[in-house]
C-alpha cells in the first residue's frame, strides 16, 4: 500500500512490494520494466524480490525444506542423537545464512522501491546466487536427510 500511494515510513520492512500483482503503470518507477527497451536491472530486482521470497517466506522453499529437515531430525533414533545433532546444525547454518543474504536484499528491495536507491545490479546478483545455492543444499538435504547428516 505505501507503494501504490507513494508513502514512506522510516524503518526497512520484512516483506516487499509484490511487483507482480500490481500492473506496471502504478508501480514505482525503479521497478517498472518497460520504461526502457531492456531494463536488465528490473529483471535482476524481480528476481531478487521473488527469491527472496523463496528464502524468507515461512512457506517457501527454504522454509518447507527446513521443516523436513527438521521432521527428520526429530524422528531420527540414532545412537546419542548423532542425525538429530547433524541435522539442527545443518539447519542452524542455513539459518545464519538466511539472515546475512535476507538482510542485505531487503536493505536493496527498500532501498530501491521507496527510497530511490540506485540498484546495484552486480551486488543483486551475487545475493541471487548465494540464495539460489543456499535453496539448492537445503533442498538437496530435504531430499535425503540421512545422507545429508553424515
Amino acid at each position: 500500500m505505501l507503494s501504490l500511494l507513494g508513502l514512506q515510513d522510516t524503518y526497512i520492512h520484512d516483506g516487499r512490494v509484490l511487483t507482480e500483482t500490481i500492473e506496471e503503470h502504478v508501480q514505482p518507477v525503479r521497478g517498472r520494466s518497460r520504461r526502457q527497451p531492456v531494463c536488465s536491472q528490473c529483471d535482476t530486482l524481480k528476481q531478487l524480490a521473488s527469491v527472496y521470497k523463496q528464502i524468507n517466506a515461512p512457506f517457501g522453499q527454504l522454509g518447507m525444506d527446513s521443516l523436513k529437515v527438521s521432521t527428520a531430525a526429530l524422528a531420527s533414533d540414532t545412537t546419542d542423537d548423532v542425525t538429530y545433532i547433524a541435522l539442527t546444525d545443518r539447519i542452524l547454518k542455513w539459518t545464519d545464512q538466511l539472515d546475512e543474504i535476507a538482510a542485505e536484499m531487503k536493505a536493496m528491495l527498500n532501498g530501491a522501491v521507496f527510497n530511490e536507491k540506485v540498484f546495484n545490479e552486480v551486488r543483486g546478483r551475487q545475493l541471487i546466487n548465494q540464495a539460489q545455492a543456499l535453496l539448492e543444499e537445503a533442498n538437496s538435504c530435504a531430499g535425503n536427510p540421512v545422507a545429508c547428516a553424515q
